[in-house]
């Protein structure tokens, strides 16, 4: 062969190779840099529902200082004419709002967060400020790694357990397929 041909035969054939292993390196590049950006915006995210606890507290506690009020001005009023609790609606859209940025696992486990806190809303004010309490430092577990490789089924049992205390019924649990999970079928979970 020419030696011509034969020179530009292997800068052909280096450039090809160098051009893939660029690329590979940029891929690897993108990808950990693509998570690092999601973990952040996760982690920013679950931050925003931890710091919007403390105004959930300041709620109750003012909800239930109008309820001492009006126990002290009508003792004997009808306890259906009381005003409604706050609704949770700052918590609630940010967590809404975290859960349309989770992926994969961290969207389940996002779920039963969401199980979970809304177990908690349905509580008596002073009863649902101290689980309320709770919650950040199950979450901090979870993002640390400290609940295993099923961190959802912390919050789950979380749920169930404040709702059991409430004296109300858990729904059942449901299999990523939308079935009542049963123990024959608890293997898809």
């Amino acid at each position: 062969m020419d030696p011509f041909w034969s020179t530009l035969i292997a800068t052909i054939a280096g450039s090809v190779v160098g051009a893939a292993a660029a690329g590979g390196v940029a891929w690897v590049v993108f990808r950990r840099e693509s998570r690092q950006n999601y973990e952040a915006r996760l982690d920013e995210a679950l931050a925003g529902i931890v710091l919007a606890i403390p105004a959930r507290v300041r709620e109750l506690d003012a909800y239930q200082d109008q309820l001492d009020e009006l126990d002290r001005q009508s003792p004997t009023r009808n306890p259906n004419d009381d005003p409604l609790p706050p609704g949770p609606y700052e918590l609630s859209v940010r967590l809404e709002a975290t859960r349309m940025v989770a992926r994969n696992a961290d969207a389940r486990t996002l779920g039963e967060v969401a199980s979970a806190f809304y177990s908690v809303v349905n509580l008596p004010p002073i009863e649902q400020r101290a689980r309320l309490s709770q919650l950040p430092e199950l979450i901090r577990k979870w993002r640390l790694g400290e609940l295993g490789k099923q961190p959802w089924t912390a919050f789950t049992r979380f749920a169930f357990d404040v709702d059991r205390r409430a004296g109300t019924t858990p729904p059942p649990p449901w299999d990523p397929m939308g079935r009542v999970v049963t123990k024959h079928n608890q293997s898809g979970l």
